[in-house]
């Protein structure tokens, strides 16, 4: 025989002696989970953390961890914006610094009214 047929017999065989009710607990294929694992599951959701609570670099730890590729990938684009930054600087630096100090008066004015409205 081969190992196929060999599976499809033990498979018979189970659906055998579950229907004459001869599997106990144990043998049951399609239980459910375990008692100590549904208590393990209830601790898990009463240990959940609030993203509210979270600091920045931690909410980004978070993202990080759960799908590294976008993490990297958006770190790579990160370096690739900042080398056109210094390329700018390169071709037209009184332009970039009017434009890198505006960008900096814009920053402090949303920092401020951020901290306004906490």
């Amino acid at each position: 025989m081969t190992d196929a047929s060999e599976g499809r017999d033990e498979r018979d065989e189970h659906d055998e002696r579950d229907a004459r009710g001869e599997l106990d607990a144990r043998d049951d294929r399609d239980a459910g989970p375990v008692e100590h694992e549904r208590e393990s599951s209830v601790e898990l959701e009463e240990e959940a953390v609030d993203f509210e609570n979270l600091t920045l670099p931690q909410r980004i730890f978070v993202a990080a961890v759960q799908s590294p590729a976008r993490g990297a990938l958006v770190g790579l684009l990160l370096l690739f914006g900042f080398g056109f930054y210094v390329a700018f600087w390169f071709s037209f630096p009184r332009v970039a610094a009017l434009l890198s100090a505006a960008a900096v008066v814009v920053g402090g004015v949303i920092a401020a009214v951020l901290m306004l409205l906490k």
